[in-house]
């Protein structure tokens, strides 16, 4: 079966967490679109020298080992909470190089609709929202909107350890470890290990707050800094601001 056949049929999908989907600043778990191939393997021009090869070889590793799964269409709740607002820091290092960024993570309707925003320093770059139907990348500075493909699983991966641990378990090596504390919430968490690379997940009420990769030369580390409970979500981070040009994934740059 063809790898986007497979994934369109079990809802599962390999995991980025350099997105270069949507270019470098984009730096965030993400999940690749069912029948798209990783694009960021070719948005690698704002890497210096060598860092090219070492950030395509990090993007390769990680979309290969997991296969963490998130929600199937059936489900209607990908979360335990109505609604919420989580921040996250991110930081990624390879070889020498660092780099810094923020997300910030909205949802309603207990995850089926989603909202992502990236930021740069303290300029928004991107935009990649479920409105429950379809999935949509916004880039502001070009005010052009890109729809890419049915809301399977909406922009963010959830955290279920049952799953996880219920399918490749002995060849991703995945544990369970201790609870951890992040942004003030008891969460879950659990480990997986293929080779030299170490993968850390936690979660809270299936909510992924925090994912740690490390291997060689390059880390990545993903974790919220903020979470807010069951607040009131604004209609139009779900939908496209008026004014933007919408185009199909495949005519997209």
């Amino acid at each position: 079966m063809p790898r986007s056949e497979q994934h369109r049929k079990t809802g599962r999908f390999p995991v980025l967490f350099i997105a270069g989907r949507f270019g470098f600043d984009y730096i965030f778990p993400c999940r690749l679109v069912p029948g798209e191939t990783a694009h960021c393997l070719h948005r690698t021009r704002d890497f210096p020298g060598d860092l090219t090869r070492s950030y395509s070889a990090l993007l390769l590793t990680m979309s290969l080992l997991l296969g963490v799964s998130v929600q199937s269409p059936a489900q209607a709740r990908k979360y335990d909470i109505k609604s919420g607002i989580v921040t996250f820091d991110i930081a990624i290092t390879i070889g020498d190089m660092k780099v810094a960024s923020k997300a910030i993570v909205y949802f309603d309707d207990y995850g089926m609709k989603e909202c992502k925003e990236t930021y740069t320093g303290d300029k928004l770059s991107h935009v990649y929202f479920s409105d429950g139907t379809s999935l949509y990348k916004l880039v502001p500075s070009k005010k052009q909107a890109v729809k890419n493909g049915n809301a399977i699983s909406g922009t963010e991966l959830r955290y279920d350890w049952a799953e996880a641990s219920s399918k490749g378990e002995e060849e991703r090596h995945a544990k369970k470890i201790p609870n951890v504390m992040v942004a003030g919430k008891n969460c879950e968490a659990f480990q997986t290990t293929q080779k030299e690379t170490i993968c850390t997940f936690a979660g809270w009420n299936h909510i992924l707050l925090s994912v740690e990769i490390g291997g060689g030369s390059s880390r990545s580390i993903t974790k919220a800094v903020k979470v807010e409970e069951n607040v009131q979500i604004p209609a139009d981070k779900f939908k496209v601001p008026a004014g933007y040009t919408l185009q199909s994934a495949t005519l997209a740059v």
